[in-house]
């Protein structure tokens, strides 16, 4: 797919740009020669500045010192202790079917490998540090 270029939109540009280069004083022109010489004092600017450097590690940082508030914990702990007493309700409405069922048994292998397993990872972070 080729892109044909308009000989007098292009001559347009270019005079105007030529324009903002050799006489940045008031426009002259009509609206399109306006807005051609906006477009060249713009990428005459200089970019305004982004983020600091090392922005991302500074977060990074103050995250790690922040670490975990009291509301976090005590919702962990609320979240934990729902969690137990479910499985106890199953537990005491199952019976000894659950112990006997191939299925349940495959997730209770499941759960104790993602236990351990988060388990394992938090102590080899630990140790990273």
């Amino acid at each position: 797919m080729s892109q044909e270029i308009d000989e007098r939109e292009w001559l347009a540009q270019q005079l105007a740009m030529s324009r903002e280069h050799w006489a940045p004083g008031p426009e002259e022109g009509d609206a399109r020669d306006w807005s051609y010489r906006m477009i060249a004092r713009a990428l005459r600017q200089r970019p305004a500045p982004g983020l600091p450097p090392k922005f991302a590690e500074h977060m990074a940082a103050r995250a790690r010192a922040a670490g975990t508030t009291r509301f976090e914990s005590f919702l962990l702990s609320v979240l934990v202790l729902v969690l137990a007493a479910c499985a106890a309700a199953v537990l005491v409405r199952g019976g000894s079917s659950w112990t006997v069922d191939s299925r349940a048994t495959g997730w209770m292998l499941a759960f104790a490998g993602c236990v351990g397993g988060s388990w394992l990872m938090e102590q080899w972070r630990r140790r990273a540090r």
